[in-house]
């Protein structure tokens, strides 16, 4: 390039001709840039026209940058021909077609011819703007055109992989889809890609499979590479899948399950770990097994599963609970899962054992496993153990003990109608006197026993009975109930004695086994009051001895026991009854020793001071060699007083009758006067003659009662009482006093009836046997008392003593009356027999 004497310089069409470091890739002349390209590093830059590559040097002459002949930077073989790349086979060009749109592989060739039409000397040239030349005239040029088709004439090549056999692990990606796949390394890593080429680099290669592969991932995958976009170069690769693996990874259950719902870890240990060897109903050995049962395995001993509801357990429990396994990688293990429901006591509770069986699609291995799961009943039977009264024994101081129970619940499923409900089942022990030993049982877990008395030895686990050396006790069979109804036993033998104490352990299990127990202690005790029974009395009181102290008073002292007439009580010996006045006890502390006590029970010593308490009626004292007490009575008790007999059993049971006790004072100086009476009176014969020496009994309710006066010579007695008093006449001696054989007629003469006795006294007499009628026994009973066979009549006295005033038959005076009562009052009374 050369300079120019005018303010402008002549460049040429290009500054830099490509060389081996540089290639020019294009040129905008409009802008006055050209774009090169550094061969080296493969960066793109541009510089401005008439610029260097680094753009700030000039080049002054066309062609300075190389040695041949003249020609521009854009045509690097000098425009001896054209040259067309690969990349032309894919670009657009030209418009071939005129459709508007440039048409892939024809390019658009222009053939353009300058001159030197500045006169420069340099064809082609043009020169470049300036401030003071901006519009500088240019070299002249005209163009010509063609459209060239590029196309490829050397076609592709493509070899496939081998054929080849892999293991059904191999992890391989198959194409068996209508959709061809690009053919790239590291989809096809395990089983290779083609090698392809052509004259344009490599071509894209694309591969279909057609895959035979059955469920356990072995067979065949046929498949077929192509050159994308030349369906007609093509090849084939077989891939045999065997079903044969190498790695150590097999089809094993580790004994374990689910660690916890939806979780695919394995947690406890459950069964025996175990490596499925057995085709279903053939050893892998070829021995024969059970077709239906191959090999089981059952989680004995290790934790029943439990669940909440009626209905058993929930798919997602069959399949969090079921065993855990690890497969090979060419396996496909299938599950059957069997649930079988038990129902107990029809349905209370309910076990399902479930059976798991699994099974290798792949080679029919097999192996089962069963699981056991409850409904999850935890709530235990309600057992009434609310304390018992007292059991009161009955007549002999015997009771039979007859005990109830009931229990409820409210776990367990519900039992609908009509199944039977009586599903609470019971264990009752007994300890009879309470003496550490179980004597007999009733259970429900128990067969009726049909002999004796429905009692047969059972063995209990760690109880047994002291009355049988086995160690077994007797047991009954005892009904279950339905909750809320009562279980009864009967004590085996009745209860004797007045108190005694007993064990009884009830035990009462629900349909699922949950138990409560329930101990009671009963008592039996003697709780009914004795029987009293009274009688009256009447007394005196004692006179006040010459020279008492000042204030003495007529007194007596009383003990309760005195009023007893056989009171009885069915638990305390008679012996053993103590009786007290008006229902007071004796101080239980003292009860073996004398004391003073009152109405609380307080006991108190016997001193001086607390003696003038008793003489005063405040306290009665306690005798216990008498088992009774006793009491004090004065003048001001007079005449009379009603108390209370009180009878006192071994358990302080105490019950009482009303007596009435009648006093008299028969000392003139310290009682009031006219508190006897006095009684008079005759004994004689029919004809009045008196009869001496006749025992006149007086009996009434007065301690020294009965007593006996004697008539004097002629009949007569007199006596003072102070009570109402009942008077009898005795004589058993003079036994021939007026026996003659004059007798004996008469007496034959009335038992003949040729001359009846009319006399009521006489048929008295004749009644020798005393047996209410006159005949032969009599009169032979009278003659051997007049021959002196007997001294006296075997049933009889020798006197018997009327009354006189009383009605009797003539004929026939049986019965007849020998006593009679006088009344105490103010007035004699006179009395006759």
């Amino acid at each position: 390039m050369r300079g120019s004497s005018g303010t402008s310089a002549t460049r040429d069409a290009g500054v830099s001709p490509t060389t081996a470091s540089y290639a020019v890739t294009s040129l905008n002349v409009a802008e006055g840039v050209w774009y090169w390209k550094n061969r080296a590093t493969g960066l793109t830059t541009s510089s401005a026209i008439g610029k260097d590559y680094t753009g700030s040097y000039a080049v002054t002459a066309w062609g300075a940058n190389s040695t041949t002949t003249n020609y521009n930077f854009l045509d690097e073989d000098g425009g001896n021909f054209v040259k067309f790349c690969c990349e032309d086979l894919i670009t657009a060009g030209a418009d071939v077609d005129r459709d508007g749109k440039l048409d892939t592989m024809f390019h658009q060739v222009i053939l353009r011819v300058w001159d030197d039409g500045n006169k420069d000397g340099c064809i082609g040239c043009w020169v470049l703007p300036t401030t003071a030349d901006p519009y500088p005239r240019q070299d002249n040029y005209n163009d010509t055109w063609a459209n060239v088709k590029v196309d490829n004439k050397v076609p592709p090549v493509l070899t496939c992989p081998p054929n080849l056999t892999i293991s059904c692990e191999a992890p391989i990606t198959t194409n068996g889809g209508t959709t061809w796949l690009p053919a790239t390394p590291s989809v096809l890593t395990f089983t290779g890609v083609p090698t392809a080429w052509s004259a344009c680099g490599v071509p894209a290669v694309e591969y279909k499979d057609v895959v035979s592969l059955n469920q356990c991932k072995s067979g065949t995958v046929t498949r077929t590479f192509r050159i994308a976009g030349k369906a007609e170069v093509n090849c084939t690769q077989i891939i045999t899948v065997s079903s044969n693996y190498n790695s150590t990874v097999v089809w094993k259950f580790l004994g374990s399950w689910l660690s916890s719902p939806g979780s695919t870890s394995a947690s406890t240990k459950r069964w025996t770990e175990y490596t499925p060897n057995k085709i279903c109903g053939v050893q892998a050995n070829g021995g024969s097994t059970d077709i239906t049962d191959p090999n089981v395995y059952i989680n004995y001993g290790l934790k029943v599963l439990e669940t909440t509801s009626c209905d058993g357990p929930t798919e997602t429990e069959l399949r969090d609970g079921r065993p855990f396994y690890v497969q090979g990688p060419c396996d496909v293990i299938g599950v059957n899962t069997a649930v079988e429901r038990y129902d107990f006591e029809d349905g209370v509770c309910r076990k399902w054992v479930v059976t798991y069986t699994f099974m290798n699609w792949c080679n029919n291995y097999c192996v089962r496993f069963k699981q056991d799961w409850i409904f999850k009943d935890v709530i235990a039977p309600v057992i009434d153990c609310t304390p018992r009264p007292i059991f009161q024994q009955q007549a002999n101081c015997t009771t039979g003990i007859t005990l109830k129970k009931s229990a409820t619940d409210l776990g367990g499923c519900t039992v609908a109608a009509p199944a039977i409900s009586a599903w609470l089942k019971w264990e009752v022990f007994v300890d009879a006197w309470g003496d550490g030993t179980w004597d007999y049982a009733y259970s429900s877990f128990r067969t009726v026993c049909t002999t004796g008395d429905g009692f047969c030895d059972v063995t209990y686990g760690g109880i047994s009975s002291s009355t049988n050396p086995a160690g077994t006790i007797p047991t009954k069979y005892l009904a279950p109930t339905v909750p809320g109804a009562d279980a009864t036993i009967d004590f085996r033998y009745p209860i004797t004695g007045k108190y005694s104490h007993h064990k009884i352990l009830w035990r009462v299990y629900d349909g699922c086994h949950n138990a409560t127990q329930c101990e009671e202690i009963i008592e039996v005790k003697d709780l009914k009051p004795p029987t009293p029974y009274c009688i009256h009395l009447s007394t005196a009181l004692m006179q006040v001895p010459v020279g008492a102290p000042a204030g003495s008073a007529p007194m007596v002292e009383i003990w309760a026991r005195d009023f007893d007439r056989g009171s009885t009580d069915f638990c305390t010996d008679q012996a053993d009854l103590k009786f007290t006045f008006n229902n007071w006890l004796p101080n239980a502390d003292r009860i073996n020793s004398e004391h003073y006590f009152d109405a609380t029970g307080k006991g108190y010593d016997i001193t001086a001071s607390n003696t003038i308490k008793y003489n005063a009626g405040e306290y009665q004292r306690w005798l216990p060699a008498q088992k009774s007490s006793s009491m004090i009575f004065t003048k001001a008790n007079l005449p009379g007083v009603t108390l209370k007999m009180s009878v006192i059993d071994w358990n302080n049971n105490v019950d009482y009758c009303s007596v009435d006790l009648r006093l008299v004072c028969n000392d003139p100086i310290n009682c009031p006067p006219g508190s006897a009476t006095r009684i008079a009176g005759n004994v004689h014969t029919e004809s009045g003659q008196g009869v001496m020496n006749v025992d006149i009994v007086t009996t009434s309710n007065l301690p020294e009662n009965p007593t006996i006066y004697k008539t004097d010579n002629k009949g007569n007695y007199g006596l003072e009482i102070y009570t109402d008093t009942e008077l009898s006449a005795h004589k058993n001696d003079d036994v021939m006093n007026g026996v003659s054989t004059l007798d004996l007629v008469m007496i034959q003469r009335h038992i003949l009836g040729i001359e009846p006795i009319t006399s009521p006294y006489k048929l008295i007499a004749a009644d020798a046997n005393h047996d209410g009628q006159v005949t032969a026994s009599d009169l032979t009973e009278i003659i051997q008392l007049v021959l002196g066979t007997t001294k006296e009549y075997p049933n009889n006295y020798s006197w018997r003593f009327p009354i006189e005033d009383q009605v009797m038959s003539v004929d026939r005076p049986f019965p007849y009356l020998e006593s009679m009562i006088a009344i105490q009052g103010p007035e004699m009374v006179i009395t006759t027999l």
